[in-house]
């Protein structure tokens, strides 16, 4: 990360959000692999030599340099490393005007892959040079975006610069999270996703991010299986090493019953942001899908390990769990995460779930009335209500709670065929048809 100079620790956003930049302007040049600023956040504060973080993240060369900023101006010195004798093979230092900073990020790209021998295709040189001038209080609050992650800024750099294309690809991602995991209703949310993509792609068609998310858009909702994979195919021919994207199409292709590719594309995200719970996580999520139950508890309980209020791990365990008919252990997990929010309710249809296949159907409809009670307040996916009443085995209720989750697009519902939950209803012929409906393959339900 580029070290903030700035003699104000409230500007470790700027310097943070420029790193970013230069790693997505970096990632355009095809032929090389450029770790995601996820992974390379580690070593904010280290200690450890470069030889050290170059053999922990597998990499050949490093960039490191500062950031300070003085009102409008900003002063970016930069190195390019060897880390095997630490010799330095590049380095020099620019200063632009803040509105600037973002095309310069695609200077400085250039000059490191021209120091390093790459020769860029047309289309790389294109890339580079389309970056524009920003309004600079609205980049401000897209960097405080990219550092915090909240919708609310990148929506204000939209507002500040209409035309701001990198702003609405990031607002893309945020709404895509808030529809997946029932922040917002799915419908409002992938809706908005696409409008947010399509946007940054009217105005930078340039920017494979933007794809990626129009991809996801499509899948999610369009139900547009082959306009993702064209999407999908085009992000990566602009910046190969979008390591979210690459997670991104893991899962559409564990949807598609495509599994090899699919592990293949987790591998490749892991090797692009190594230290990225997520992406580790969603591993032992595909492992579960091709029925490697212990493989999918050794990676989650590593997760839990290494991190105790890690939800994704906890949930992912207590569905291995539950494969493997370790009811107690299943119910721990689930409750594990209610601990820390008692009002998610993809944890909670996990643990209805387990009492209901259990024979607890007195706690399993006891936590049905809770999230029928919790949907008066706040949305709950209809997905996560077919799933209890799955374990119930209501099969009309299971079939009628499916048919609304297809209607609402319940984020999770284009990977039903990846939810063993739901393998005691696949032979009825409702189940089918859903499939059908949904778009997916039906070689393997």
């Amino acid at each position: 990360p580029l070290k903030n100079l700035s003699q104000d620790p409230d500007q470790d956003y700027f310097a943070d959000g420029v790193t970013d930049a230069l790693i997505t302007e970096l990632g355009q040049v095809g032929s090389l692999r450029v770790i995601s600023s996820t992974s390379v956040g580690r070593y904010k504060k280290t200690q450890a030599s470069l030889p050290q973080i170059a053999k922990e993240l597998n990499v050949d060369m490093i960039v490191e340099g500062s950031v300070r900023r003085s009102g409008d101006k900003v002063l970016i010195t930069a190195k390019l490393l060897r880390p095997s004798d630490e010799r330095q093979l590049w380095g020099r230092s620019f200063e632009r005007n803040l509105g600037d900073v973002l095309a310069l990020q695609s200077e400085m790209a250039g000059a490191i892959t021209n120091e390093i021998g790459v020769r860029l295709s047309e289309e790389a040189t294109l890339q580079l040079a389309k970056r524009r001038t920003v309004n600079p209080l609205a980049l401000d609050a897209y960097l405080k975006g990219v550092y915090s992650g909240d919708m609310g800024n990148f929506a204000q750099a939209i507002k500040i610069d209409p035309d701001f294309a990198q702003a609405y690809t990031k607002m893309a991602g945020a709404y895509f999270y808030s529809g997946l995991f029932g922040a917002l209703p799915p419908q409002e949310a992938f809706s908005k996703m696409k409008a947010a993509a399509l946007k940054a792609l009217e105005k930078d068609d340039t920017l494979g991010e933007a794809h990626g998310f129009l991809a996801v858009a499509y899948l999610h909702n369009d139900l547009n299986w082959a306009g993702a994979e064209k999407e999908f195919k085009r992000a990566f021919v602009l910046n190969p090493s979008l390591a979210e994207i690459h997670h991104l199409y893991a899962h559409y292709l564990m949807a598609m019953n495509r599994i090899d590719e699919s592990l293949s594309e987790i591998k490749l995200a892991e090797a692009l942001d190594p230290f990225s719970w997520d992406k580790s996580q969603c591993f032992g999520w595909h492992c579960l899908f091709a029925k490697g139950t212990d493989e999918a508890i050794g990676v989650a309980l590593d997760g839990v390990r290494a991190d105790p209020t890690n939800s994704w791990a906890h949930i992912i365990l207590g569905w291995a769990y539950e494969q493997k008919s370790m009811v107690n252990e299943a119910i721990a997990e689930f409750q594990a995460v209610l601990g820390e929010s008692k009002e998610s309710s993809m944890p909670l249809a996990g643990l209805a779930h387990v009492y209901a296949v259990s024979g607890r159907k007195k706690e399993a409809l006891e936590i049905l009335g809770k999230l029928f009670e919790k949907s008066k307040r706040k949305y709950v996916p209809a997905y996560d209500i077919a799933v209890v009443y799955e374990g119930l085995g209501d099969d009309a209720k299971t079939f009628e709670w499916l048919t609304k989750a297809y209607e609402e697009r319940s984020g999770f519902l284009v990977y039903i065929k990846c939810d063993r939950r739901f393998d005691r209803i696949r032979s009825d012929p409702r189940f089918e048809s859903l499939i059908r409906e949904v778009g997916l393959p039906l070689d393997v339900i």
